[in-house]
């Protein structure tokens, strides 16, 4: 587990970015954009979110989902005049555009060449009114903005994000913990289903279309996902894996950071349905506590 003062730093470094005096560079990431008179259309009725709201230079997270209701990709959208940017992780086996694209029929869209970049997430910001670079709101990392960046651009970036400090994608990793976001591949996998994971931003639930709506809308009307994902806080150091017991069911740790420099974790648990609000604890019998959204130390 981390030390005192690795606990302390990673901390800090979190609270800075959620506080807009820090800013973190995520590698790995590639970026599409769509573009046609029907694209905005198009990807509304095939994504989970809702597409066709979004402002310029909006994003949102979203989701392609299988017939059956289960999550099949993960993708962020941000609306630009004239086109759509799709940003998906680089390491996917199959790319959202090849995903898509035997929908396109008839539709007037077009897919770009896919351009490798980096998303440079300022969270805490609030507006950037000197920045040149193109920006997206909100962050992935909840309120505040990201930059997707051209790889030779991240030095121009960081320029001029000054006086704000870069902070390690560790640090990026803990504020996401203890603001409750699942990560895809993480704590949701192609398995999951989104109704329960805590993934309620991406689903545009009252909207008529999207690949798998059905199926969705009858786990939430007549049924349930055998699984959910849960926000806790636990006064003992917890590692990723560490089995959660309750007497709805079983679940593990999927996520770990620190709750504050004393000690303790905040974790995302995904735990079968019978476990969704039934008291957890560890298999010693250190209780979990709901979370709800952790607030800077």
């Amino acid at each position: 587990m981390l030390g005192h003062m690795d606990r302390r730093g990673l901390l800090h470094d979190a609270d800075a970015l959620a506080r807009d005096e820090a800013f973190v560079v995520l590698h790995g990431f590639t970026r599409i954009d769509v573009s046609g008179v029907d694209a905005v259309a198009w990807l509304h009725d095939l994504l989970t979110a809702d597409i066709a709201s979004l402002a310029d230079h909006g994003a949102v997270r979203s989701f392609v989902l299988t017939p059956t209701g289960r999550i099949r990709a993960e993708v962020r959208v941000i609306r630009r005049p004239g086109s759509v940017e799709l940003v998906e992780r680089s390491d996917e086996a199959t790319s959202i555009a090849s995903i898509l694209a035997p929908y396109v029929l008839s539709s007037d869209v077009t897919f770009g060449e896919p351009e490798a970049v980096a998303l440079v997430a300022v969270p805490g910001a609030t507006q950037l009114p000197h920045l040149t670079f193109a920006s997206a709101t909100p962050s992935m990392l909840g309120d505040g903005l990201d930059v997707v960046s051209r790889v030779d651009d991240v030095d121009a970036v960081r320029r001029a994000l000054s006086p704000r400090r870069e902070v390690s994608p560790e640090a990026a990793e803990a504020l996401r913990i203890r603001l409750g976001i699942p990560r895809w591949r993480v704590d949701l996998h192609p398995d999951s289903f989104p109704v329960g994971a805590g993934v309620d931003a991406a689903m545009a639930f009252a909207k008529g279309c999207y690949l798998g709506q059905e199926a969705v809308a009858r786990i939430r009307n007549l049924g349930h996902p055998p699984t959910v994902v849960r926000h806790l806080t636990t006064a003992a150091d917890v590692r990723v894996g560490a089995a959660v017991v309750a007497p709805g069911g079983r679940g593990e740790v999927t996520s770990a950071a620190p709750a504050d420099e004393h000690g303790g974790t905040v974790v995302l648990a995904r735990v079968a349905h019978g476990a969704s609000a039934a008291p957890l604890a560890l298999e010693d019998g250190t209780p979990l506590h709901d979370a709800g959204t952790i607030p800077s130390a």
